[in-house]
């Protein structure tokens, strides 16, 4: 947290899939400033696993007035797993989480490596998170 706010204000923490989301309470318990927000479906998994998260709002399809300006959303669509996107138009910067895996193999212990490796999802050749094809 220290050195986060050295780099300047800590305005926003983002759950951008139903998969993160599980520190975000820890967070915002540092940076009682911020707005927490919750993507699709991850209050209700939240809930189910009793993760102590209190979302203060929850992102839609159009991105908030707080960032609009600044940056670009996209809810991806894509099977069971929907991930939102950003993009900074300044700094033309493409933000993802899970959109996009490419695992280094070596890193990874079975039966993990043999999965990611069918999956098609490993270094060099990352791709689209299966989930969402």
């Amino acid at each position: 947290a220290k050195e986060l706010r050295g780099l300047g204000r800590v305005r926003h923490l983002v759950s951008p899939n139903q998969f993160h989301y599980a520190h975000i309470g820890e967070w915002a318990r540092a940076f009682p400033e911020t707005i927490a927000w919750a993507s699709p479906r991850v209050r209700r998994r939240a809930r189910a696993r009793h993760v102590d998260v209190d979302f203060t709002r929850d992102l839609d399809v159009t991105a908030p007035a707080e960032w609009r300006r600044e940056i670009d959303q996209l809810l991806f669509p894509g099977g069971y797993f929907k991930e939102f996107i950003f993009f900074h138009k300044v700094s033309r910067t493409l933000i993802l989480t899970d959109t996009i895996i490419n695992i280094e193999l070596d890193k990874i212990a079975e039966p993990w490596r043999t999965a990611t490796k069918l999956a098609g999802m490993y270094h060099p050749y990352g791709q689209i998170f299966f989930g969402m094809r």
